[in-house]
């Protein structure tokens, strides 16, 4: 296996010169008709196989009829499916399956679920324990591992190993459970990927296989990743630059994993190496009144920067838990200020209070007419009722706090 190291940058260009060679001596060998895919490019996240490929078929103009993308999941889903690991079973993904089995177990051996409260453990517990478990997946732990794991980290305490193996045999019990529904957790995909690569017909009709993007993987990823690599050709592009500060969090993964491998470093027009880091610049916090004033005073720091620190606009981001309830204020203030920007975020549907209004009317008889629900409704200027029945409003408030209406 290649890996390449860089900035993404950097990543991007060695990715589209790559395949506009290996494009060029694949139709210099092949007739001129439509090629199969032979080169299979697997990034993290949809996202990002889709800049992938704008990026190789807009932005280089390359022809891409030999290329498949995939994320991580679909290639290891593509693997499972084409194979007879799930023998008739079903894969199931759904988070609350799986936290309804986690429960089920736990009523049916009171002697597993004691550790963890028993009956009068708190229902929020039960999500943090589903969690858990698919933590402990995800690392590739069974209960034998977890033994030898134990038996080696002499620091636990008893309380904390009794705690321990009573997650392991929590983790083995719902495994059997799954087994006897004929079912197969969605975190097992990788596990079942791995022991299939070898011999898989999907990997065998690809001439290579181009990972792009990965920084982490979990520990059943990982054995995955690897397996694919033993069956067929492999490149890496890794986001990675030795000794600066923005990559530290890839370290671990480079230094155990990737650096015994032929590693090419892609630098950048100005190398970072051997150039000390630069201290980061404190925080500082601005208060302000509401999201208006919020986005006023965002606004007016890019102005700051732009003017008198040279800051250009292409190089500030703005990040909010969530813009929802910022898109009109951005859109109002920000060309108000003659602030450049893009958002590629549109609003969601139920931010306008029409669509607002429609659904609530839509899902009253579902949520058993929450008390709540209906009096937004009947207050909503888009829901009309006959003019004499106005005065009421308030009064239908007033007696559904009084009299403790919730539903019906």
């Amino acid at each position: 296996m290649k890996v390449f190291v860089g900035p993404f940058a950097r990543l991007e260009e060695a990715l589209a010169r790559d395949i506009a060679e290996r494009g060029g001596r694949l139709a210099a060998r092949r007739p001129p008709r439509f090629l199969p895919p032979r080169l299979a490019i697997v990034a993290p996240s949809r996202r990002l196989a889709s800049r992938l490929e704008r990026l190789l078929a807009v932005e280089k103009g390359l022809t891409l009829l030999n290329v498949e993308f995939h994320t991580f999941h679909s290639l290891a889903l593509a693997v499972v499916e084409e194979g007879d690991a799930l023998q008739g079973r079903r894969l199931v993904f759904d988070g609350l399956f799986h936290r309804r089995a986690v429960e089920s177990t736990l009523e049916r051996h009171p002697e597993i679920a004691r550790p963890f409260g028993g009956a009068s453990r708190p229902r929020g517990f039960l999500a943090a324990l589903a969690a858990s478990l698919k933590d402990l997946v995800d690392a590739g732990i069974d209960a034998d591992a977890f033994e030898e794991l134990l038996s080696e980290n002499r620091a636990a305490s008893d309380e904390e190993a009794a705690r321990l193996r009573a997650l392991a045999r929590l983790l083995e019990a719902v495994r059997r459970r799954l087994d006897g529904a004929g079912v197969v957790a969605g975190s097992d995909l990788a596990r079942l990927a791995a022991s299939l690569a070898p011999e898989s017909g999907v990997l065998r009709r690809l001439d290579r296989v181009v990972y792009y993007g990965f920084y982490d993987l979990t520990g059943l990823q990982l054995d995955f990743f690897e397996a694919v690599a033993q069956a067929r050709e492999t490149d890496l592009y890794f986001p990675y630059e030795k000794r600066h500060a923005a990559y530290r969090f890839a370290d671990a993964l480079f230094k155990e994993r990737i650096e015994r491998y032929q590693v090419e470093e892609l630098q950048g027009d100005n190398s970072r190496q051997g150039v000390p880091e630069i201290p980061r610049p404190a925080v500082s916090v601005i208060n302000a009144s509401g999201e208006r004033g919020e986005v006023w005073a965002v606004a007016k720091e890019i102005l700051r920067l732009h003017e008198e620190e040279g800051v250009p606009f292409e190089a500030i981001g703005v990040v909010a838990r969530t813009l929802g309830p910022y898109h009109d204020e951005i859109r109002e203030i920000f060309p108000e200020n003659a602030v450049p920007f893009a958002m590629e975020e549109r609003p969601a549907l139920t931010s306008h209070p029409a669509a607002r209004a429609a659904r609530t009317l839509l899902s009253l008889k579902r949520r058993d007419y929450r008390a709540d629900l209906v009096a937004e409704l009947l207050s909503s200027p888009y829901f009309k009722i006959p003019t004499a029945m106005n005065g009421g409003r308030r009064s239908w408030r007033k007696a559904l706090r009084s009299l403790g209406v919730h539903a019906g």
